[in-house]
């Protein structure tokens, strides 16, 4: 099967909610060779951005539908597609990288991954301040709310909790926010011996840069 497949997964991936750009290092291509068979690659580009059972997957795709299920439930546990459950049925859909599949590698995590994340963040970073629907932004109610100056304790909040017949707990992968926040002071970063702190107006310098390299790329595809 042609490597052409990971190209093609990288522009299908690209057509979901947060993108997925390319870069003119092709990190992301390591990225999505590193998770994915060429198999399960063009396997996500069959299926829809809203979830759907197996036999409707099976019915469009023309898959044994036995395999298929199979096939599938490997890829979520893997994170590599999202998986949702309507009673006793698995509903199946492809999923964007991220708050999505990267989120899903928490427990496979190595030193290769991180590395090649870290090349890919400033190209997708910028990516994301570019799209007209940002993922995190603020949603008008259109009605009033009532101003109550007040901060919920720890025992209100501990209440809430009580009241939920449901509850999903996961790790989280993290960016280092927790640890400036965290009211137990249970976690902490520490920096390897053989680090140095980034230089000043590293993230800046570093959007520039990848912006110079997007409008490059461009150029040349056109």
């Amino acid at each position: 099967m042609s490597e052409d497949v990971y190209t093609s997964l990288r522009e299908f991936m690209d057509t979901l909610p947060a993108g997925f750009p390319a870069t003119p290092t092709g990190v992301e291509i390591k990225i999505l060779k590193k998770l994915f068979t060429p198999e399960q690659a063009e396997l996500t580009m069959k299926l829809g951005k809203e979830p759907e059972a197996v036999p409707a997957i099976a019915a469009r795709t023309g898959i044994d539908e036995s395999e298929l299920a199979v096939e599938l439930e490997e890829m979520a546990q893997k994170g590599l597609i999202f998986r949702v459950r309507d009673g006793d049925k698995s509903l199946y859909q492809a999923f964007q990288f991220v708050v999505g599949v990267y989120e899903f590698q928490l427990k496979t995590l190595d030193k290769e991954f991180c590395e090649l994340f870290e090349e890919y963040l400033p190209y997708l970073g910028l990516s994301l301040m570019a799209l007209k629907t940002k993922q995190l932004r603020v949603i008008p109610v259109e009605s009033s709310i009532e101003a109550v100056p007040a901060v919920e304790t720890y025992n209100k909040v501990r209440e809430l909790v009580k009241e939920q017949e449901l509850i999903g707990v996961s790790q989280c992968i993290g960016f280092g926010l927790c640890v400036s926040t965290c009211p137990e002071e249970a976690i902490s970063l520490v920096a390897k011996p053989d680090t140095t702190a980034p230089p000043k107006n590293f993230f800046s310098d570093t959007l520039i840069r990848v912006k110079t390299d997007r409008e490059s790329l461009a150029a040349v595809q056109q």
